[in-house]
């Protein structure tokens, strides 16, 4: 139990000093896990990642749902986070077309950053173009079957929140006047967990609904605080360092400083999983 409260801690805690991204790039050993597609289903994938073909969330929404189908339709491991970020688009749109954000031109635009950089890097991927370290990490990792569907997914979960996140919150124009929405569009996406978790195991046969209840942590807290206090309180303090780094970025989004940290936090973030993963609690 200890050695899971430290890597958790690890994870949110500030960057490490001296790590690159070089360090946490992993080596594929077994492609089983990735199906080798027939050219027709290729070509649609290549054609529904086109970050050049996207419009707007709607659009993001609909082809990150068929993307998500056909990858899971053969249980490739590149369909994991194509469900969790198709489950989290389901909640994030209803809750923008509720209007009850203050500055809802910002809470659009970043949700649209954020889900094009991610089809981006899956379309680079695809199609042997530019793929971001942290992504070319993740793909790597989803070509080796020794990695639990849970280790695979987490590498996209960093990617994305650490990596991708404050870039995405930098290049709208993220201020702390943004702050309160940053938070609330937060809160609205935790109740999307259960169908999460529920829709990997599925297809995965891999339950994912303790490592978002953060263990043990969550079985001592939720109990008195409620079900899903403990992923509440962790995943909001890892929303607010890819805040913070949003915000450093704004002035200057080639900060060397400020890129450095993310991607220390980032590699420091993953060596946590994996120690969760060699410990077989992930």
């Amino acid at each position: 139990m200890k050695r899971l409260l430290l890597a958790v801690m690890i994870a949110l805690a500030l960057p490490m000093a001296g790590a690159g991204l070089a360090d946490a790039t992993p080596t594929a050993t077994n492609a089983s896990c990735r199906h080798e597609f027939s050219d027709a289903e290729m070509q649609r994938l290549i054609a529904l990642s086109d970050p050049a073909q996207l419009h707007d969330l709607y659009d993001a929404r609909t082809k990150v749902t068929e993307i998500a189908g056909i990858f899971s339709q053969y249980a490739d491991y590149r369909g994991l986070f194509a469900i969790y970020y198709r489950d989290t688009l389901n909640s994030a749109i209803p809750a923008l077309e509720d209007t009850r954000y203050e500055d809802m031109r910002w809470a659009w635009a970043a949700s649209f950053d954020f889900v094009d950089r991610y089809l981006t890097n899956l379309h680079g991927h695809l199609t042997g173009g530019s793929v971001a370290p942290w992504w070319q990490h993740h793909y790597a990792m989803t070509a080796d079957c020794s990695k639990s569907p849970g280790r695979v997914l987490t590498s996209a979960l960093n990617a994305h929140l650490i990596e991708d996140f404050p870039r995405a919150l930098a290049k709208v124009g993220t201020t702390p006047a943004n702050t309160g929405d940053f938070f609330a569009v937060g809160n609205d996406l935790i109740p999307t967990t259960p169908t999460i978790v529920a829709d990997i195991k599925a297809v995965y046969g891999y339950d994912m609904s303790r490592f978002f209840q953060l263990y043990f942590v969550g079985d001592v807290v939720d109990p008195v605080f409620g079900d899903g206090t403990t992923s509440y309180v962790f995943s909001q303090a890892g929303r607010a360092q890819s805040f913070s780094f949003g915000l450093m970025l704004g002035p200057n989004p080639n900060s060397p400083a400020v890129l450095a940290a993310m991607d220390a936090s980032f590699v420091a973030t993953e060596a946590a999983m994996d120690g969760l993963a060699a410990s077989g609690e992930l």
